[in-house]
């Protein structure tokens, strides 16, 4: 019967702990594929000599990881606009408990190769600022949460600038095409009221945690 697996749902995000392996798997997809999307569209025909030099590997690598912040970010907001209703009756708790399965999922990795040793530290911060913003805000669209970093992202990109052009929206565009298809793949799988009251529930760890 192994071979019907493949027709098999994928197992509903409940828990805390599902939750932060959704956070962690998904936190950092949507940037690669757009990293390398792009690069393979800027460098055409010869996308599999630029894809083999040492250079593009390193540059591509550390793009990836300066761009982790966002991604975390991103698909903590997309799940939080996602639970808007059940992130409503759980007040601030709830906004508390997205960071700390935010916090959990950095925790889970070593500093990269090549950067301070306070990176996550940086990452954690931002990443609560990003959540705090965006509970003082109306409910964005999910298309719309990747605008307010999407320039951060551009930058960042292993391609030089002067190559670059005028690419900028396509990139934007880009994001959000992978964050939506992200997002579908959550509502598939989410089992809204089960998620918002774990996510609610380990706010009192990140409350010790912060004070």
């Amino acid at each position: 019967m192994r071979h019907f697996d493949i027709f098999r749902k994928p197992p509903p995000v409940r828990s805390i702990a599902e939750r932060e392996d959704f956070l962690d798997s998904r936190a950092s997809s949507p940037m690669q594929n757009c990293v390398y999307e792009y690069s393979r569209a800027r460098a055409g025909i010869l996308w599999q000599k630029l894809f083999n030099a040492v250079g593009f590997g390193t540059a591509a690598e550390c793009s990836n990881w300066q761009n982790c912040e966002i991604g975390l970010g991103t698909v903590a907001l997309t799940v939080g606009a996602t639970l808007r209703r059940q992130a409503e009756r759980g007040g601030s708790g709830f906004r508390e408990g997205l960071k700390a399965a935010a916090d959990i999922v950095t925790d889970r990795h070593p500093v990269p190769k090549g950067f301070d040793g306070g990176f996550w530290d940086v990452v954690r911060e931002r990443v609560g600022r990003r959540i705090n913003q965006a509970a003082l805000a109306a409910p964005k669209s999910v298309k719309d949460i990747p605008q307010d970093m999407a320039n951060t992202f551009f930058v960042a990109l292993p391609i030089h600038e002067s190559l670059r052009g005028q690419d900028y929206v396509l990139v934007s565009n880009n994001l959000w095409i992978n964050l939506c298809s992200m997002h579908e793949g959550l509502l598939r799988r989410c089992d809204p009221p089960a998620l918002a009251g774990a996510i609610v529930a380990a706010a009192p760890a990140y409350r010790e945690a912060a004070g």
